[in-house]
């Protein structure tokens, strides 16, 4: 593990920038559960079933004629790290804003503001990451750094499918993995989608 951790909340997953802060003793129910003090659930790997995003996404497809659509589902997925970052547009934000209430915890939408580029089998997938793992991400990763993320597929915003990181453990690097070691322009920001 890269020791990027987050935390889940009662009433449904919910990413914090509090959960990365060191918890006192505690803060877990010694069974695993919630904690009462805390309200977090500790991350377990085995709720994220290993998929590929592409997958995953044409599993449950973003449906016609809505704005937002929220899924939160989760799953695993192999990808490569390509670096860039771009902000979360308008409509990326309303979604965020629509699960997190969804959840019970309306005010953490505003963790959400950046997105990073992963690159999946030579397809860029920007993915959103809480604020104060962006600068983790950069000290911890290599451009093209093959990573297992652990993800939340949020939803649909205007048809276009939406993910959050969750926790993320490094993995060994292969030469026959070179298709994602850098795609092209995808270390530079591009105007967000809708």
């Amino acid at each position: 593990m890269l020791g990027i951790s987050l935390g889940r909340f009662r009433g449904g997953r919910m990413l914090c920038l509090c959960a990365m802060l060191a918890l006192p003793a505690g803060a877990f129910a010694a069974d695993g559960g919630v904690s009462p003090s805390t309200g977090t659930v500790p991350f377990d790997a085995k709720d994220y079933p290993r998929n590929s995003v592409r997958e995953v996404l044409s599993k449950a497809p973003c449906r016609r004629g809505l704005k937002v659509e929220v899924k939160d589902a989760l799953f695993s997925a192999e990808l490569a790290y390509q670096g860039a970052v771009r902000p979360l547009s308008e409509g990326r934000t309303a979604l965020f804003k629509s699960w997190t209430r969804s959840l019970g915890d309306s005010g953490s939408w505003v963790y959400y503001q950046s997105e990073l580029s992963f690159s999946e089998k030579g397809k860029v997938r920007w993915i959103a990451v809480p604020e104060g793992l962006l600068p983790q991400f950069k000290i911890n990763l290599q451009l093209g750094e093959r990573v297992l993320l652990y993800l939340i597929y949020v939803g649909c915003a205007l048809r276009q499918p939406v993910l959050a990181v969750e926790e993320i453990e490094g993995l060994d690097q292969t030469e026959e993995e070179s298709e994602d070691l850098m795609i092209r322009g995808a270390s530079r920001a591009s105007a967000p989608p809708a």
